[in-house]
């Protein structure tokens, strides 16, 4: 009969079902790490800036245009209205969601949304969809990592108005991922690119660098989908900047693009190029460069990107031609400023998000891609980012008290048809709301 142990040994299907089980195991676990990722990045934004979570307040036009004109306006005639000279329909959709909370908690509403929206591109860098950009986890952590840690963003962390520079690093990451397999995805998809279309003049760069993606890569690598949603976003977008801002209706807080004698000269483009770009995610925003350093990295990044260009992967030539695209836009018409001022740290810090983020990019493509010991060179450059720059430009000084919630909750009891001004960051900004 043989020995009783072999009468009960089990079968093999269970062993099986066990190996099966812990693969499914390990697809969830990496199916949620861009889940865990985007936590990971959100607090690392609010250890940047507690004060926009813990005494939430709007920045500027998050409250001054946007909200306020939401308010007195209505929803839906606002997002009809181009400000700045470009549709943004990212924050006036912000502020209508932030109505539906009592005041005192709309900043809180609106920095939250713009939290989530900083976060977005960690995701998409952590999934496997990424592996196009790159096939190891370990080099696109290390790109989420600069991401979430680029020393110059002061003025743009944790507030929706300029979340539309991140929303964007969202749309070119898109094109650059593996074609969706999920609807769900898919619709994530469509979403941030449509929402980009219509949020800053990203589109007008990303439609002509998208079919330039699609030939590169192949059809099916970029959508016929989206290449549309791209082209319509960028022809509003014209209609806007050429002609619906010098045609604003009365009422609203929205202004066309302010413009200035811009003093151009290619000294001045190249000690642009070089401290903003160049210098400021390496070194620091407090960096001082004499006019000669300032040019020679300019060179030198002009030189980084053409060699990118002509040698990078797909993928990094595209973020490096977004990035250059979005720097020529930026010079060529800022707001309210001259070539002098913007080589000079916070000046148009939004325009530089970007380009920074090619020019880091690049470094990181160098180490894999030139020779020993010539990798050294962007190898050290980012050791030294990373153990010294972004340790020392970490935190941002807190906001100065406003006494914003007392004034909400002064607005909350006021009568209808009074008229209340909030003072809002940065100092000199004004929110005036009617009661209605």
């Amino acid at each position: 009969m043989g020995s009783p142990s072999h009468a009960i040994e089990p079968p093999s299907a269970p062993a099986g079902l066990g190996r099966g089980a812990v693969v499914a195991s390990l697809d969830l676990l990496r199916r949620l790490v861009p889940l865990w990722g985007m936590l990971l990045a959100g607090l690392l934004i609010v250890s940047r800036r507690p004060d926009a979570v813990m005494h939430a307040r709007f920045w500027a036009e998050d409250g001054r245009t946007f909200y306020a004109d939401v308010y007195n306006r209505g929803l839906l005639a606002t997002l009809a209205v181009p400000q700045s000279g470009y549709f943004q329909e990212l924050p006036t959709l912000a502020a209508g969601i932030a109505q539906l909370a009592p005041l005192a908690l709309a900043p809180l509403i609106t920095n939250s949304i713009a939290i989530v929206v900083r976060v977005l591109p960690v995701g998409l860098l952590l999934s496997p969809r990424a592996e196009t950009i790159s096939p190891g986890i370990v080099v696109r952590a290390l790109l989420a990592t600069l991401y979430i840690a680029l020393p110059g963003t002061f003025e743009s962390d944790a507030n929706v108005d300029n979340a539309l520079w991140y929303l964007a690093v969202a749309a070119v990451l898109v094109l650059m991922l593996r074609p969706p397999r999920r609807r769900s995805t898919r619709a994530l998809d469509v979403t941030i690119l449509a929402l980009c279309s219509v949020t800053g003049v990203f589109s007008i760069a990303l439609a002509p660098l998208a079919f330039l993606h699609r030939r590169r890569r192949g059809a099916g690598a970029v959508s016929r989908l989206t290449l549309g949603i791209l082209t319509v976003g960028a022809a509003i977008q014209l209609l806007a900047l050429l002609v619906l801002q010098y045609h604003l209706p009365h009422g609203f807080g929205a202004r066309p693009r302010v413009s200035v004698p811009l003093h151009p000269s290619v000294t001045g483009l190249l000690q642009i190029l070089g401290i903003r770009v160049i210098a400021e995610p390496l070194l620091g925003n407090a960096v001082v460069l004499s006019a000669t350093a300032a040019t020679l990295l300019g060179i030198l990044g002009a030189v980084g990107a053409l060699t990118a260009l002509r040698r990078g992967t797909a993928e990094l030539k595209l973020m490096v031609a977004f990035g250059g695209a979005l720097f020529v836009m930026a010079v060529a018409h800022p707001w309210g400023v001259d070539w002098q001022e913007l080589t000079v740290y916070p000046t148009g810090s939004r325009y530089f998000i970007i380009p920074q983020l090619a020019a880091v990019a690049t470094l990181v493509w160098a180490i894999g891609a030139t020779r020993v010991p010539w990798r050294l060179v962007p190898a050290g450059a980012l050791v030294y980012m990373c153990l010294f720059t972004i340790p020392r430009n970490w935190t941002y000084p807190p906001f100065r008290p406003t006494g914003f919630t007392r004034q909400a909750a002064l607005f909350e009891h006021a009568h209808p048809g009074s008229r209340v001004t909030f003072q809002l960051e940065p100092r000199g900004w004004s929110m005036t709301l009617v009661k209605r």
